[in-house]
């Protein structure tokens, strides 16, 4: 699925308007992302997945979806 198809009537407050993106899965845990995943940084009790964003880049992330 395209992440503009995917995200379509989402607002997005950062970042531009989603492209043409190919996304293949989609993780919350940085060390599962792989090449074309969307990652969901959620903000937990313990742990900011902002703070992982770096690791998922690295590990492939197409997007982050940030709430």
């Amino acid at each position: 699925m395209k992440l503009r198809d995917a995200l379509r009537g989402i607002p997005i407050l950062a970042g531009g308007e989603p492209g043409t993106e190919e996304i293949t899965g989609i993780a919350y845990n940085s060390k599962a992302v792989r090449p074309g995943f969307l990652f969901g940084a959620l903000r937990g009790a313990a742990q900011n997945g902002m703070d992982f964003v770096a690791e998922a880049e690295a590990n492939g992330a197409a997007a982050v979806l940030s709430a």
